[in-house]
């Protein structure tokens, strides 16, 4: 009788585990729910995935993983719970967006994990116990219909932006003379995807450009440019263009650069002597002409000297200004640019370069630091300063990347400068 009673307790405990076990994947369901049905390559798409627990108590729920090829997990918000009255959990919905790509239009499956309590086995099913089982759930796929983006109408200035967008353009300074740079400073921001825009390009007749430099922010696109106008109405506007999925067309944007370019120039140097204005006076006759000979040879010559001393005391005052550099300033941004060296901070480390430059040259041209760059120099204090420039200019603007090794030579050839001009540097 005992072994009888044995028996039947054994088949009390296991039959439930082995029903429960069999009928979790059918109470755990995962959905995929598209807010569109049709997309433009590029544009973002809402989307909600929904978890559903039908008499199965769950825990540990994860976040769902759509598998996407190239972004991998897409950012999900916190999800919300669905209830029956009894307050009872019916589903978990997850909602989040992708961007729609350019070649397939198959979404999913995804996949949940999550914990599924479990009768526990042996003695502990006696007492009504339940043990965690790790389960993966998976969807069917969804399906999106990509759109063409049209030929139609598409602008020179349109690089791949598809959303709604603004944008504000800031000029650095307010106000410059013909030959001095300007920033421009270019903000997008707006709803939709930037992935693959690239920054406004800057470029017309009498307008000397610089390579954009650009940021990546999670509210934006942020682009910076350095131009230096050759003329007082050659600096052009911003224009910069998107695809509205919403109204179907392209959208161009703008936008003036709030610079003043003023008429005047750049000061000539003293040095260079003055080009002789002929006379409106009539010509002398008789005893006159025999004295113009001598007499505008001394005026000549008069001329010329005042021009020779002239440049040789500019000269002078300028090498003076040169030696009076402040010489903390300088060693502060000379071991600001050795310790970028060894962290490995390249475009640090040729920003200090490039304003130990600037500051260098504007003493010695007597002009402001600001408005030195390294396509505006005339003539510089020396090759290898024309050199730095140069290559400080390709690494801020994104044309080369150095290694630590020309890093090392572009310092030393910055402190044989220094010795050069017997300007110190202590550390």
């Amino acid at each position: 009788m005992n072994r009888y009673c044995f028996y039947i307790l054994l088949l009390a405990l296991f039959i439930p585990l082995h029903s429960a076990a069999g009928t979790v994947g059918e109470n755990l369901t995962l959905e995929i729910e598209l807010a569109k049905k049709q997309a433009y390559p590029g544009e973002v798409v809402p989307l909600t995935v929904t978890f559903r627990a039908n008499g199965v108590t769950v825990r540990n729920i994860g976040y769902p993983n759509l598998g996407l090829k190239g972004s991998g997990r897409i950012p999900f918000a916190s999800p919300s719970q669905v209830s029956d009255d009894d307050g009872r959990v019916l589903a978990y919905r997850f909602s989040g967006r992708l961007i729609a790509g350019e070649e397939s239009a198959t979404i999913g499956p995804a996949t949940l994990e999550c914990e599924v309590m479990e009768p526990a086995a042996g003695s502990a099913a006696f007492f009504g116990e339940a043990t965690p089982a790790k389960v993966t759930v998976t969807s069917p796929v969804a399906q999106l219909q990509l759109l063409p983006l049209p030929n139609e109408g598409r602008p020179a200035s349109f690089s791949g932006a598809v959303g709604r967008f603004s944008v504000t353009v800031v000029g650095k300074p307010d106000t410059v003379n013909i030959g001095d740079p300007i920033t421009v400073i270019t903000t997008i921001s707006g709803t939709g995807s930037l992935e693959g825009a690239q920054c406004p390009n800057l470029s017309a007749p009498g307008v000397q450009s610089f390579p954009s430099r650009s940021t990546r922010t999670g509210k934006g696109l942020n682009c910076e440019q350095i131009v230096i106008p050759r003329n007082q109405a050659a600096v052009p506007p911003v224009k910069w263009s998107y695809f509205d999925p919403a109204g179907k067309k392209y959208e161009t944007i703008t936008r003036a650069i709030p610079s003043v370019v003023n008429s005047a120039t750049r000061v000539p140097d003293a040095s260079t002597p003055p080009v002789p204005v002929p006379s409106s006076k009539p010509k002398a006759s008789g005893s006159r002409n025999i004295a113009k000979p001598l007499t505008i040879s001394l005026l000549l010559g008069g001329a010329l000297f005042l021009a020779i001393f002239s440049g040789w005391r500019l000269r002078t005052l300028r090498r003076a200004a040169c030696r009076s550099l402040p010489s903390v300033d300088l060693a502060q941004l000379i071991n600001e640019a050795e310790l970028s060296l060894q962290s490995g901070d390249v475009e640090k480390f040729y920003t200090l370069l490039f304003g130990i430059l600037q500051h260098i040259v504007a003493k010695d041209a007597g002009i402001p630091a600001h408005s030195i760059s390294g396509g505006n120099i005339v003539s510089a204090p020396s090759v290898e300063i024309s050199a730095l420039f140069l290559h400080c200019d390709q690494v801020r603007y994104g044309q080369i990347t150095p290694n630590s090794a020309e890093m090392n030579s572009d310092l030393n050839l910055l402190k044989k400068v220094f010795s050069s001009l017997n300007l110190p540097v202590t550390h």
